[in-house]
């Protein structure tokens, strides 16, 4: 089972469950998340959706041996189609959205958890976006970078280094830190309680808030056309291969 599902008092908990792969996000994955968000999200008993993972990543990203088995640079942009609808369902959601990073949000897994509207994180993980090594680019990032220009935040893309938590929330890209997903589910439970209380009220406010990730899904047809290349291919065979 690829994704894991539980309610508390309201509050959906989506959890990623493929710890040996590190969580990362093949299409079966990328497709059963979306699928849950768009129902969970026409659910009125629903107050909250918060995604996490199991073990010790939150995420490492798209699923690299998908990318690698492709027989043709259009097999190679399916996951990142799947990435992006992904993407779109959480910006579109009526609901709150949350993530707690469990563990490293890498590529793919931070774009999930920029997407959402509230992120905690373990004080042990890092967020990084590795993506122009592979020669793409990362949606929620690109659209973060035109409202953020902090120095560090363009430095994270060119060079795709590492974020900590105390950084992230320097850059307001994180919300604090919890060292396990019930602190965190307190935290947001004590956060948004008027906000359950007043959903339609709530509505706008997340349409206004999210008003600037809308840039995103643009830049979702950037990335899934630059997707479509075979080097990306070879790139992730060469890697795999490296890894043994």
């Amino acid at each position: 089972m690829c994704i894991k599902e539980e309610t508390r008092d309201g509050i959906v908990i989506l959890r990623i469950s493929r710890p040996e792969k590190l969580n990362s996000l093949d299409t079966e994955t990328l497709s059963k998340l979306t699928r849950s968000i768009r129902a969970h999200c026409k659910d009125e008993a629903v107050k909250m959706i918060v995604l996490t993972g199991e073990g010790k990543f939150f995420s490492s990203g798209i699923d690299l041996s998908e990318i690698a088995s492709a027989q043709t640079p259009l097999q190679a942009r399916e996951s990142f189609e799947r990435l992006g609808e992904l993407l779109e369902a959480l910006i579109k959601c009526s609901k709150p959205t949350a993530t707690y990073l469990n563990g490293p949000a890498i590529a793919g897994g931070a774009e999930i958890a920029l997407a959402t509207d509230i992120v905690i994180a373990n004080p042990s993980s890092y967020i990084s976006w590795p993506e122009i090594k592979w020669g793409i680019i990362a949606p929620m990032l690109a659209a973060t970078l035109q409202s953020n220009r902090h120095q560090k935040l363009l430095e994270a893309a060119l060079a795709g280094s590492r974020i900590t938590p105390s950084e992230a929330i320097d850059l307001g890209i994180i919300q604090g830190t919890k060292k396990s997903l019930q602190d965190a589910l307190e935290y947001l439970r004590e956060t948004l309680e008027t906000a359950f209380n007043n959903p339609e009220a709530t509505k706008l406010y997340l349409k206004y808030w999210r008003s600037n990730l809308e840039n995103s899904l643009n830049k979702i047809n950037e990335l899934v056309k630059l997707a479509e290349n075979k080097e990306l291919i070879d790139k992730a065979r060469k890697f795999l291969s490296r890894k043994g």
